[in-house]
């Protein structure tokens, strides 16, 4: 798991520096502080991440963006995004 983490680079190398934590504070700001799947507010282990509905981290249009806890962005990226080796289960 190392080796992959080192080979990803930093999170601002993938894309989500500092215009992409500013864009999950707006958006936090306008609908508020909790998980647009479950309703719950983060937490220090499970905090909210900005989620890419159609998988693409360059479509910053409000339409395709939610707020989701970390762990349900991250099954969702998984399973349906095709992430980690795995195909995707949505067409693209």
């Amino acid at each position: 798991m190392r080796a992959y983490n080192e080979r990803r680079g930093s999170s601002t190398a993938q894309g989500y520096g500092a215009e992409h934590q500013a864009l999950r504070a707006q958006l936090i700001a306008e609908r508020g502080n909790f998980c647009e799947d479950c309703g719950g507010s983060p937490m220090p282990a499970n905090p909210l991440d900005l989620d890419h509905l159609d998988g693409n981290k360059f479509n910053r249009s409000r339409a395709n963006l939610r707020l989701r806890h970390h762990d349900e962005h991250s099954r969702k990226t998984a399973l349906l995004d095709g992430r980690w080796g795995k195909p995707a289960l949505v067409g693209r």
